[in-house]
């Protein structure tokens, strides 16, 4: 009898263990080598970023201007086909995003989206991507802008290119101004010939390396950068 009580008695403490979260303390610490990511600095880059403002400044409350979206989010794979040529087709598609897209405020219709296109943009691979989405949006009859990176964008040209692939009124833009001129934050050019290790990133935790930036108004400067760059943009000047 002695024994039955001890034995119900352990089985308690277990089960008020079990409910008390005691034993999930541990689980809250995922393993890193079982979760080996980090949070990344921004949803855009510092030219994306310049192009939304400028973009908002001229829908205004017209539309909603949605960032980053995923392509298969835009468009999808017509049922009925053989399963091989289904999974190739959305292959095409699941991986590849859109920079902008607007929206009815209401509704969320997908009215058109909008690429802004940098100099990475010049390179084979990129164009052949590009023409994926340009030939593929298209036969799923949603309209496509495209802008060039600048470090100044006009109003009008932007209003009238939605204005013109939309067929709508004109938009009421919430400024008087022809000319938009938001500076764009260019990327270091930096020297990965002479790196060393010196510390951790305190955002991502991963290796700090010693770079030294090229060209532009801080040439010469010598900082340290996260090894994660661009997704982690955490940089610090030497002295």
């Amino acid at each position: 009898m002695e024994f039955l009580f001890i034995l119900l008695l352990f089985v308690f403490a277990i089960v008020i263990y079990k409910l008390s979260g005691l034993s999930g303390l541990k689980s809250d610490l995922p393993n890193p080598k079982k979760y080996p990511y980090f949070k990344n600095t921004a949803l855009l880059t510092p030219a994306e970023i310049s192009f939304r403002h400028s973009l908002k400044i001229v829908v205004g409350n017209s539309y909603d201007i949605n960032a980053k979206v995923r392509l298969a989010d835009l468009i999808s794979v017509h049922k009925g086909l053989p399963k091989s040529e289904w999974s190739r087709a959305f292959n095409q598609i699941k991986a590849k995003h859109v920079d902008f897209v607007l929206v009815d405020k209401i509704t969320t219709e997908i009215l058109c989206g909008i690429e802004l296109d940098d100099s990475s943009h010049n390179t084979p691979k990129r164009q052949q991507r590009d023409g994926f989405v340009e030939a593929a949006l298209k036969r799923a009859n949603l309209p496509l802008l495209r802008f060039k990176a600048e470090h100044t964008y006009s109003s009008k040209e932007i209003e009238q290119a939605i204005n013109s692939i939309l067929n709508t009124a004109p938009i009421t833009a919430s400024t008087d101004s022809e000319e938009i001129k938001i500076r764009i934050e260019p990327e270091l050019d930096i020297s990965e010939t002479d790196e060393s290790i010196t510390n951790k990133c305190p955002q991502c935790n991963a290796e700090l390396v010693e770079r030294q930036a090229l060209k532009g108004r801080h040439i010469g400067v010598k900082f340290l950068g996260c090894s994660n760059f661009p997704q982690c943009r955490f940089r610090k000047v030497i002295g």
